[in-house]
């Protein structure tokens, strides 16, 4: 896997095009072993810079790549910051297709461990993983958040029970 360096000077246009596209932002913001910054704290900003590079992938492509996005993290996620932070993440991915999405609060204020949104054009699917099962080298037991979304209408139907996708 080819490193390219500091975040945010990478220009999504200029480096090759890319099927799936996996990113991870830094967790302490986020965690509930952390202060609980959020999305706001200076480390998980980065997300932000993630979403920058495939808007522009997406731009440069006339909008083919990349097809699939898969964001990493810990479960804290969903409760950070009074749950809007999960939120707020959901959107940002919608929004790489459809940029006045808006995404709706999750039932009774708490967001699932495990859910799917299905737009037009879009979706995004999330579970918690645990962590030794994606190969990690520690076992942690709140395990590791993964959210896919795809780009492609076959690929969302052929899995509609664990992701979804842009189109």
């Amino acid at each position: 896997m080819e490193q390219l360096g500091d975040i945010t000077k990478i220009n999504g246009a200029a480096i090759p095009p890319t099927e799936i596209f996996t990113f991870g932002s830094p967790c302490q913001d986020l965690s509930i072993a952390g202060k609980r910054s959020g999305m706001a704290g200076e480390r998980s900003g980065l997300f932000m810079e993630a979403i920058r590079i495939i808007k522009e992938m997406r731009n440069a492509t006339n909008e083919q790549h990349p097809r699939i996005a898969v964001w990493e993290n810990v479960p804290g996620a969903f409760s950070s910051n009074g749950s809007k932070d999960f939120k707020a993440v959901i959107e940002e991915l919608v929004r790489v297709k459809e940029q006045t999405a808006v995404i709706p609060e999750p039932t009774k204020g708490k967001w699932s461990t495990t859910g799917c949104i299905m737009g037009d054009g879009y979706s995004i699917a999330w579970r918690v993983l645990c962590a030794s099962l994606c190969l990690a080298i520690h076992n942690e037991a709140n395990g590791k958040l993964r959210i896919m979304s795809s780009h492609r209408q076959k690929w969302r139907e052929a899995n509609k029970n664990y992701s979804a996708g842009f189109t």
